[in-house]
């Protein structure tokens, strides 16, 4: 797969996932995770004015720039969809410091709605689907559409204990704390419909090799059919774009799609996000 080189970017992704790695195991390296506020984002216009704003959220050890240089942005506007994009730097530093959904809210949402957007969707890889999960659970009927690729959802013992029920319907937690996060999603999927306006319409794709597969076939089973993609393929950025093609050709179906050309070129700052 051809991706646009970055300088610097290789890097800040090395350093980005070491210290991650790093921050799982000791609370004294998350220090060195910074997450400043407001938020940092990349924004990326269309070309045209357009009432829908697609946000995109990494995966653990992402940097800014990769959704960009794997094709994503490029993607949406070859297709002709009428929708600005921002990617929001919403890294692992902002989970561990519980800042994430207020810093998205404060820093990316909220500014966004002022600025004119009636329709926002969010787009999580890994724990960016954690984190995009969480925010429209937490904020109902804020969020359009939500996409999901192979989204973190919880811990092995979680995924167990949901598969040994029979599935998220039939699962009876016991009192979910309130810092367990994971089951506290669970819970409020429990009721997941496609009619429930809560929530948004949801979307997965993931590989069938992925690591979080079977967590992910859980929650396919609450999703419309036509609303989960699978196919061959691992944890990484080469399988995601291809999930990606996936749901935006649906996604374009629906009515998303603008019948003007698309306009290419470099990320702009189109409308006031500050």
């Amino acid at each position: 797969m051809l991706t646009r080189r970055k300088p610097g970017r290789i890097f800040r992704r090395i350093k980005r996932q070491l210290l991650c790695g790093l921050a799982r195991k000791s609370p004294l390296v998350s220090m060195l995770l910074r997450a400043p506020s407001p938020i940092r984002s990349q924004f990326y216009e269309c070309g045209r004015s357009a009432n829908r704003l697609i946000i995109f959220l990494p995966g653990i050890g992402d940097v800014l720039e990769d959704y960009e240089v794997y094709g994503f942005i490029d993607a949406v506007r070859e297709r002709g969809i009428s929708a600005d994009m921002t990617v929001a730097d919403m890294h692992f530093g902002y989970y561990l410091r519980r800042t994430a959904l207020d810093r998205l809210r404060e820093d990316v949402i909220l500014p966004a709605r002022r600025s004119g957007y009636d329709q926002i969707d969010l787009v999580g890889i890994s724990l960016g689907g954690f984190g995009g999960l969480f925010y429209a659970a937490h904020y109902p009927g804020e969020i359009a559409r939500l996409f999901l690729l192979a989204p973190y959802l919880g811990s092995r013992e979680i995924v167990a204990e949901l598969s040994n029920a029979g599935g998220v319907k039939s699962w009876r937690p016991a009192k979910v704390s309130e810092n367990d996060y994971p089951r506290q999603l669970w819970r409020r999927l429990k009721n997941y419909s496609p009619h429930n306006t809560a929530l948004p319409n949801l979307y997965l794709g993931y590989g069938r090799q992925d690591k979080f597969a079977t967590a992910n076939q859980l929650l396919a089973e609450l999703l419309p059919l036509t609303h989960v993609h699978t196919v061959p393929g691992r944890h990484d950025w080469p399988t995601w774009k291809r999930l990606w093609n996936l749901l935006l050709t649906q996604a374009a179906e629906s009515g998303l799609s603008s019948e003007r050309s698309p306009v290419a070129g470099s990320p702009l700052v189109g409308k006031n996000l500050s």
